[in-house]
């Protein structure tokens, strides 16, 4: 990762960038292949303006488990002890999703993006969304200009698409369909 890289990620991060700038860096990273994702990954989000930003920074989201192109934990969380635990994301996005629900997250995630919140206090919450089964696969796909693993979730019009920083850092996209125009909702996964 070079030193530029470092910096905008970290601006990403911590003030935010625009989507138009979020895009761009996507788009000069290289592709990813399947086996290069396989594995658990710790996740932490980005700031680019999109509605859904700093709705896992809320919860005790984790990251992601590759498990095998067929078997992927889209949502792994941590409660207070520590333990992790996968979530289905239908359950989550049912939650989230409706007009009143993603107007209070929203001007909730906007005051607590500091860090500010403890996750945990949502843990009964997340645990009843609990499941034993994977929620997503992994394919190979076209977007942006360029062919690259990305994950498919099973159950909702959503796709994550990756794209590799260094060898243990991807910058990833999730691309939801018909829900927010043409805004990406970005995040960081990095190699356990």
């Amino acid at each position: 990762m070079t030193e530029e890289q470092r910096e905008l990620i970290r601006k990403m991060q911590q003030t935010g960038v625009t989507q138009e700038e979020a895009f761009h860096f996507f788009d000069s990273l290289e592709a990813v292949s399947i086996p290069f994702m396989k594995g658990r990954w710790k996740g932490s989000e980005c700031i680019t303006g999109h509605i859904m930003d700093g709705m896992l920074s809320i919860a005790p989201w984790h990251g992601k488990a590759f498990i095998t192109p067929e078997a992927v934990h889209p949502l792994v969380f941590t409660d207070r002890a520590g333990k992790r635990y996968c979530v289905d994301p239908k359950k989550v996005f049912r939650f989230i999703e409706n007009k009143a629900s993603m107007m209070v997250l929203s001007d909730f995630t906007r005051k607590h993006r500091d860090g500010s919140f403890d996750a945990h206090k949502l843990d009964l919450i997340f645990r009843s969304f609990r499941t034993g089964r994977p929620k997503a696969r992994l394919r190979e796909l076209s977007f942006r200009g360029k062919v690259t693993a990305a994950m498919i979730y099973d159950e909702l019009a959503i796709i994550d698409v990756f794209r590799k920083i260094d060898k243990n850092t991807v910058l990833g996209v999730m691309d939801i369909k018909g829900r927010y125009g043409k805004k990406g909702y970005f995040f960081l996964l990095e190699r356990e």
